[in-house]
């Protein structure tokens, strides 16, 4: 049996009620209370394309509250798993109850029993493991996202240089520097360096 404590909760359950004097009401004897576990209320469903909608909103900076939406994503497909689960249960339930009926059944006016085919249970959905990794990787999505952006600023202002624009400043070298910082910022979907935008690359000043 497959141990699903993680969509429990613990409740008190009145056992005895308590027993009050008629006059002064007063207790006597306090009310007895046992835990028992029920199936708690689920959160808020949260999909991964939710969270690269908030992602988009905030771009080119992480959302503020992004831990609690992957968060939440991940509970969403434990509970999903949690519904199928559920529902295989009952499944295999229905086909027991169907086997035992239908295990002997006798010919009417015959004396030989014969088997009926039993039915066979279907597979069972396997729980997911929750990707503890999740944050990281969106804010790598994030960041990549970021990248990007200042990558075609820095074009641009290369482009700058070929073309012979008095607009372009300060010198190429340090946008020839800045877009390398840039391609090895996220590396193997990893942000490379401190994670936050303080670690990013310093875009150089234009004047």
């Amino acid at each position: 049996m497959v141990d699903i404590t993680y969509f429990e909760e613990d409740i008190q359950v009145l056992v005895t009620p308590a027993v009050l004097d008629s006059e002064t009401g007063a207790v006597i004897t306090p009310a007895v209370y046992e835990t028992q576990q029920q199936i708690r209320s689920r959160p808020q469903s949260i999909t991964h394309h939710d969270i690269e909608r908030v992602m988009a909103k905030h771009s080119p900076a992480a959302p503020p509250h992004l831990s609690l939406l992957v968060d939440l994503e991940q509970e969403t497909i434990q509970w999903q798993w949690f519904d199928s689960y559920q529902a295989w249960l009952i499944d295999c339930e229905n086909i027991d109850a169907w086997n035992t009926l239908n295990a002997g059944i006798f010919n009417e006016g015959e004396a030989d029993e014969y088997t009926v085919s039993s039915r066979t249970y279907a597979t069972e959905p396997v729980r997911p493991t929750i990707d503890t990794s999740k944050v990281a990787t969106c804010l790598a999505e994030v960041e990549q996202e970021w990248c990007i952006t200042e990558l075609n600023l820095a074009d641009i202002q290369i482009a700058f240089l070929i073309d012979g624009d008095t607009r372009q400043s300060p010198p190429p070298s340090d946008w020839y520097t800045y877009r390398k910082e840039l391609r090895n910022r996220v590396t193997g979907g990893v942000i490379i360096g401190d994670p936050s935008p303080s670690g990013r690359p310093v875009r150089p000043a234009v004047t």
